[in-house]
């Protein structure tokens, strides 16, 4: 099973609900797609999103470059859209199958979700 996940990187609510997805993926199984929608708030955090893509092993000049670039920027607007074409209005949104949660709060919804819904095997 998995589950989308639009947020904005500099949203302090996508900042809480981000930092208990990694335990969602390994209690339920689940597979998370991170989806980012806010392009201004990337590029507010470009020296800090820099320097992390270099400590994973990317090239910080080519990093800084895409990230600006108007192809993420189109790729940001595509996915924002996308999440209001589906109902979101804010973020954190999540969506399991068709299901939609907003807020880090509803994130017991989620893993509610995710543990009765026939595809996981609980």
């Amino acid at each position: 099973m998995s589950v989308e996940f639009f947020f904005a990187p500099a949203s302090r609510y996508s900042y809480l609900a981000a930092t208990q997805i990694a335990e969602l993926e390994r209690e339920t199984n689940c597979s998370v797609r991170r989806r980012p929608v806010h392009g201004p708030d990337i590029r507010r955090l470009r020296g800090r999103l820099v320097e992390l893509a270099h400590a994973h092993g990317l090239d910080r000049d080519r990093f800084s470059t895409a990230l600006v670039s108007k192809e993420v920027s189109d790729e940001l607007a595509r996915t924002a859209r996308e999440a209001f074409s589906r109902g979101a209005f804010g973020v954190p949104t999540f969506f399991v199958s068709e299901r939609m949660f907003w807020g880090n709060d509803r994130l017991a919804l989620v893993r509610h979700a995710l543990e009765t819904h026939p595809g996981t095997g609980r």
